[in-house]
């Protein structure tokens, strides 16, 4: 645990529930499924990677922050932190830029004592607080923008269909006449069907599949 003045103090993984850790992520504006615990879970049963979670809470003891990571020792990639191998978007959540600030600090002086070689955080750079503006620079965070995540708005599905490319559409209106639906799943054995097809999809890409944890 790491003091960091009157207002706020950093503490790392155990010393957090899982019923206010959920809460926080949930009600958080720029969470995702990765700030879950549950995620950590898939990760850690999955990868065996170790974890190393930031908690940052206020004086009067409730949670403003989270910055989820994870070590990855790798004779490719070398010893390093990450927030969060194998997802899309994760990095810091918080209540205002002070608080990421101390995240950001205090898992620097992590990867020191850990000895990682650097830290990876994979973040929306428009967002607030984003990779590309402050505090990253001031912090010294080395900024790339090689990779892209787009989010599509799914609300006005008419707006959506003329976006798309004329070929596209040709795709989806053969895909209707052949008989292809769309429908929502919630049984185990929905999610094992979209895991085959998923996996069939990387093995035709030539990359890795998930692995399997789903139970039966």
């Amino acid at each position: 645990m790491a003091d960091l003045g009157d207002s706020f103090k950093i503490t790392i993984q155990e010393e957090c529930s899982l019923k206010e850790w959920e809460s926080y992520v949930v009600n958080h504006p720029s969470s995702t499924i990765c700030h879950l615990p549950q995620w950590k879970e898939v990760l850690e049963r999955s990868f065996h990677y170790k974890p190393f979670y930031l908690f940052a809470r206020k004086q009067d003891g409730k949670l403003c922050g989270v910055l989820p990571l994870f070590q990855i020792k790798s004779w490719l990639t070398g010893n390093r932190l990450v927030s969060l191998p194998f997802s899309y978007i994760c990095g810091p959540i918080a209540n205002s830029e002070q608080v990421l600030v101390h995240l950001i600090n205090e898992a620097k002086q992590l990867c020191h004592t850990l000895k990682c070689d650097y830290i990876e955080i994979r973040m929306m750079g428009n967002s607030e607080g984003g990779a590309t503006g402050n505090p990253w620079r001031e912090l010294g965070v080395t900024v790339y923008e090689h990779y892209s995540t787009y989010i599509l708005e799914l609300s006005q599905p008419d707006i959506v269909w003329k976006k798309l490319d004329p070929s596209v559409r040709r795709a989806i209106r053969k895909a209707r006449k052949d008989g292809v639906s769309v429908r929502k799943g919630d049984r185990a054995e929905e999610l094992r069907c979209f895991y085959e097809l998923n996996l069939k999809t990387k093995r035709k890409l030539g990359v890795p599949g998930p692995c399997h944890i789903i139970s039966s």
